[in-house]
C-alpha cells in the first residue's frame, strides 16, 4: 500500500467545479456512503476487499479499491490506524479536487496530482472507515456532515469553500467530531477547533507532552520573564494562568490539554534535549517565535534543573532578557 506520493511543486491549482445540484442531496450522501459499505459487484473487488467513494460532480460515485485484505504489512496498518485512532469504525466527509479527466481517463499519478493525501484515504478505507470524497460545493457540503465523524479538508480547496463552512460542521457534525485540514505543504492533519477569534476557527493543538513543551515556551515568549517551574510527579502548569494577552489567555483556554494527565517528567526531559543540557544542570533553550504576518522573532530561555525535597526532577525555565 505504498503509493509514491506527488512533489508539492507539481500539483496542480485547484478549482472548484461546477456540479449538478440535486433536489435531495441528503439523499446523494446516504446512497453514496451504502455503495461504499456494500460495493456493487461490477466494481470488481475481491471477498473483502474496501473501498473508498469519490462522489463526483456529476454526483456518480466512483468506486476506488483500497489493497486486498492481507496485502499490507502490519507495521503500515498501525501507522494508518494512528491518524485518526478509535474504537470503531469511522465515516468520513473527505474535501479535495476532483477533477474528472485525471479519475476517468489518468491513471493513479494523475489522481495523486488531485488528491495528494489520496494515499492516507485509501489507507484509512483499508483499516475499515467509510470515506465519501467530494468537491465541497455549497449546494452539497452541509449534507455531508449529519452523519460524518470526520471532516477532513484538502488544504489547497479551503480558500475555495463558503465562508460559514465552519459554523455550519461545527453544527451539523455529530457529537465528538473531529474536523482536520490536510496540510499540502508538509502533508501532516492539522486539527481545526472552534474559536471566538477570527473566522470562528483555527487551528488546534494536538494533545501530548510534545506539543505541552511547545506551547509553553510559545506562552512564556509572550509576556515579561517570570520563572516557570515543572516538577515530575506533579501537574504541568496551567498555560491559561500564565498568559496575559486576552488574546493569548484565550488562546491558551482553548488548548486540549488535562494538565494533571500530562506527564511532567516526559515534558522536562523534552526541553532538556530541545536545549541540549544532556547531563548538565544549566543551560539555555533558544527558539524563534512566530509573531504574525510570517516573522520570526529569536528568544531565549534559561533552564535549571534541581531536585525537590523528595528527590523528583524539577526544571525552572525562565524568559532570557
Amino acid at each position: 500500500m505504498v503509493i509514491k506520493m506527488p512533489e508539492t511543486t507539481d500539483l496542480p491549482e485547484p478549482y472548484m467545479p461546477a456540479v449538478d445540484v440535486r433536489p435531495d442531496m441528503r439523499a446523494v450522501f446516504v446512497d453514496a456512503r451504502v455503495a461504499v459499505a456494500n460495493p456493487d459487484p461490477k466494481a470488481g473487488l475481491a471477498s473483502g476487499q474496501r473501498c473508498l467513494g469519490i462522489l463526483t460532480p456529476g454526483r456518480m460515485v466512483m468506486i476506488v479499491p483500497a489493497p486486498k485484505l492481507g496485502a499490507v504489512p502490519d507495521q503500515f496498518v498501525e501507522q494508518v490506524k494512528q491518524l485518526l485512532p478509535t474504537d470503531r469504525p469511522l465515516k468520513i466527509a473527505a474535501v479535495s479536487f476532483i477533477e474528472l479527466n485525471a479519475f476517468i481517463k489518468g491513471g493513479m499519478p494523475d489522481k495523486l496530482k488531485c488528491i495528494p493525501n489520496l494515499p492516507q484515504l485509501i489507507g484509512l478505507a483499508f483499516v475499515g472507515h467509510n470515506i465519501i470524497v467530494f468537491e465541497g460545493h455549497p449546494s452539497a457540503f452541509e449534507f455531508a456532515l449529519p452523519d460524518s465523524d470526520v471532516l477532513l479538508i484538502d488544504s489547497g480547496m479551503l480558500p475555495l469553500l463558503q465562508g460559514d463552512w465552519a459554523e455550519l460542521a461545527f453544527r451539523a457534525m455529530p457529537e465528538g467530531r473531529r474536523i482536520l485540514v490536510y496540510d499540502r505543504k508538509t502533508r501532516a492533519l492539522r486539527p481545526v477547533i472552534k474559536s471566538k477569534i477570527g473566522p470562528g476557527w483555527r487551528y488546534g493543538e494536538p494533545d501530548g507532552e510534545a506539543s505541552y513543551a511547545n506551547c509553553l515556551l510559545t506562552t512564556l515568549a509572550k509576556r515579561n520573564s517570570v520563572a516557570v517551574e515543572v516538577t515530575a510527579g506533579q501537574a504541568t502548569p496551567d498555560l491559561s494562568m500564565l498568559a496575559v494577552d486576552p488574546k493569548e489567555i484565550e488562546w491558551t483556554v482553548e488548548l486540549p490539554f488535562t494538565y494533571e494527565r500530562l506527564d511532567a517528567a516526559k515534558v522536562i526531559d523534552i526541553l532538556r534535549r530541545f536545549a541540549k543540557l544532556g547531563d548538565a544542570a544549566s543551560g539555555k533553550l533558544e527558539a524563534k517565535l512566530a509573531t504574525g504576518g510570517g516573522k520570526l522573532e529569536s528568544v531565549a530561555f534559561a533552564l535549571h534543573l534541581t531536585k525537590d525535597a523528595e528527590g523528583r526532577q524539577r526544571l525552572k525555565i525562565e524568559k532570557a532578557a
